[in-house]
């Protein structure tokens, strides 16, 4: 009777919709200023971007969750995440391993009695990404954290062998996430940094979003490709002026025969890894030039784009790139840029510009 077609669900949407109360807003502000990595939850940026009554309350949730140190022991939250609306149940209740078929209240004395660390992370997706993507279940959840069990031991440097794991999964409205518990049998009591968890959320990330990763780094591989044509056009077309004597780009084409006499003066292989520093600047300095280039510029920042959306998939952090004349990734550019120098340092150039 509640949720037939036809129903008139404006009286709780009016709740919904409804400004935070006093005490949601000054809860909030507490707990934001004393867990702070909350800000990097999709519920706050809901919250923010619609500061409604339902987004404060979900806010609010995610704050405890995110807080086991809120619940009184390790016992009540697990069986909180394990009974909370909204869990999908697999028997019971919603608690789930690497078996099937847990017993909850087992597993509760079995964490009580464990002297190391617990660990509680917490995987979220965004629903139209759970659902296009499968995630949207616990089983296939289940399905994913079992096929990563050794990694994640590994990981939380743990041996396999005392590595235990449950989780529990809640399909939430507006973002589905699973709750796990993670710790050592034994007295290995595991460590892990900050380095390791985005470890975690790279191998999960990459699984779930493996049909998307592929379709980005393919499009990276075009956009690097296309980078490296564009630029190696236009270090043959500069070569191509110097034997010319078509000095019109006079800084870059006197910086490019610069370099060939420099290049005539080493030994040994003439790749940029073999170069002296002194040449290597030289040959650092022309790309730099080169990089300046406005259809340059977009293609780099076309490559650098796609590289963050695939970062953006498993880290929060802001990812900075260096240029592109200090980016491995186009070593080979510094490669091309003394091909076509030693191409363009025959004799005839340094004879003719001699007598001129």
């Amino acid at each position: 009777v509640a949720k037939r077609e036809g129903v008139d669900k404006t009286v709780n949407e009016k709740i919904l919709i409804g400004k935070p109360t006093e005490k949601q807003l000054e809860f909030i502000d507490k707990m934001l200023s004393e867990c702070p990595d909350v800000k990097k939850s999709f519920e706050y940026e809901d919250y923010i971007e619609n500061p409604t009554k339902q987004n404060a309350s979900a806010l609010i949730t995610t704050i405890a969750e995110n807080n086991p140190d809120t619940f009184r022991n390790k016992e009540i939250y697990l069986n909180y995440i394990a009974t909370r609306p909204n869990v999908e149940k697999v028997s019971s209740h919603g608690l789930f391993g690497s078996e099937d078929n847990i017993n909850l209240a087992e597993v509760k004395k079995e964490i009580e009695n464990i002297n190391g660390t617990v660990w509680t992370p917490i995987i979220s997706l965004k629903r139209g990404d759970a659902e296009r993507l499968g995630y949207d279940n616990a089983e296939m959840w289940q399905s994913l954290i079992c096929s990563k069990q050794m990694q994640l031991a590994e990981i939380f440097k743990i041996k396999y062998d005392n590595f235990k794991w449950y989780a529990a999964f809640h399909n939430e409205a507006g973002h589905p996430h699973l709750h796990m518990v993670v710790y050592s049998t034994s007295d290995d009591k595991g460590f892990i940094t900050e380095k390791d968890i985005e470890k975690v959320k790279s191998i999960l990330a990459n699984d779930i979003f493996k049909n998307d990763m592929y379709e980005l780094y393919d499009d990276k591989t075009k956009a690097r490709e296309k980078l490296v044509k564009e630029v190696k056009e236009k270090i043959k077309l500069l070569s191509d002026k110097v034997r010319e004597k078509d000095y019109s780009d006079s800084e870059i084409c006197e910086m490019l025969v610069k370099l060939s006499v420099s290049l005539k003066n080493c030994k040994g292989r003439k790749q940029y890894g073999y170069l002296p520093p002194k040449v290597k600047a030289e040959v650092d300095e022309i790309l730099k030039m080169i990089a300046k280039d406005e259809d340059v510029q977009n293609l780099y920042n076309e490559w650098c784009g796609l590289q963050r959306k695939i970062y953006g998939i498993y880290t929060d952090k802001e990812i900075e790139f260096a240029p592109l004349w200090e980016n491995k990734e186009f070593k080979k550019l510094k490669n091309a840029i003394i091909s076509e120098a030693e191409k363009a340092g025959d004799d005839r150039i340094f004879v003719a510009e001699e007598n001129e």
